[in-house]
């Protein structure tokens, strides 16, 4: 009985509110990867331009 009343209406919010917050999480895992990959991109460019400095 206690698990009829657990699918009650409210588990189709708590659906609902899972694939929105799967949606979010996805998201914010696609923006840290790319973040990770400018940085990597950004470090190299530095080191280079570094690089390319004529030492005085």
């Amino acid at each position: 009985m206690a698990e009829a009343a657990r699918a009650g209406p409210d588990s189709s919010g708590c659906a609902e509110e899972n694939a929105r917050l799967k949606t979010k999480l996805a998201k914010a895992e696609a923006i840290i990867e790319v973040q990770g990959r400018v940085h990597a991109l950004l470090e190299e460019l530095s080191k280079s331009a570094d690089s390319d400095q004529p030492e005085t």
